[in-house]
């Protein structure tokens, strides 16, 4: 994992040698399921949809790489 700052954006790149797995293309979870159905890996990929500006994965080789970006103010 790394995380990089530049002008107007936090940038984190998370690499792993794992079974291949899009986060991008898990389904939407049901929000109107109490909390105690849902499982945590759902909510997570949910949260990270909503509150980030740009997600990216890809699959190198036997690596999963996943980059999320989140925009910031300028000071």
């Amino acid at each position: 994992m790394s995380l990089s700052l530049q002008p107007g954006e936090i940038r984190v790149d998370v690499e792993d040698d794992g079974r291949p797995f899009n986060p991008l293309e898990a389904p939407e979870p049901d929000t109107t399921k109490p909390l105690e159905k849902r499982t945590i890996a759902e909510l997570g990929i949910f949260l990270v949809r909503k509150l980030m500006n740009d997600l990216e994965y890809k699959r190198q080789g036997d690596r999963n790489l996943l980059t999320i970006k989140k925009k910031t103010q300028e000071p």
